[in-house]
């Protein structure tokens, strides 16, 4: 009886021995991996200037953001924080293509909130295709991207304007 129980120790010390190396295997792949998609990622946002490709937003900068429900959502939003509020002439509302929004369509800041903005890298479709495929968009964008697509067209295209993308922050 012993003698099973032993044997049934070693086989199951030597299972996970083995599962431990093909562990150690695929945190070096991931490691790999990330450092690449690392490369890909700040390659995609230097194209997009560090901003949303559909809406302007720029990369890591705090906003205050109003979307109106209902079936076909409408975004806006404006830079925020401390420095933007202390400049009283920054006051200026984009919609979700990145256009500038005329005052008498602003929201009431008071039902804005405020988030911060952090850019995701994601494919518009299969994975082919190197950076041409990846598109860098806000949570909004990301969220909302298949209401976005133009319905005559396979392929997305930005709705930010290059020379809105060049803005600085």
């Amino acid at each position: 009886m012993l003698h099973f129980v032993l044997l049934a120790m070693i086989q199951l010390f030597s299972f996970a021995a083995c599962f431990a190396c093909s562990d150690e295997a695929a945190d070096e792949s991931r490691k790999v991996s990330s450092a690449e998609w690392h490369r890909t990622r700040e390659r995609v946002l230097k194209r997009a200037g560090h901003r949303c490709e559909r809406c302007c937003k720029p990369d890591r900068a705090i906003v205050l953001t109003y979307t109106e429900r209902g079936p076909s959502p409408r975004m806006c939003w404006k830079l925020a924080g401390s420095f933007w509020d202390a400049l009283g002439g920054m006051e200026q509302w984009y919609d979700q293509t990145g256009a500038k929004l005329p005052p008498e369509q602003w929201p009431d800041k008071s039902l804005a909130r405020k988030i911060w903005v952090m850019l995701k890298v994601v494919p518009l479709g299969p994975s082919e295709g190197g950076d041409e495929n990846l598109i860098a968009l806000c949570d909004w964008c990301r969220r909302h991207l298949a209401q976005l697509r133009d319905p005559h067209s396979q392929k997305d295209t930005p709705h930010c304007p290059p020379a809105e993308r060049g803005m600085s922050v």
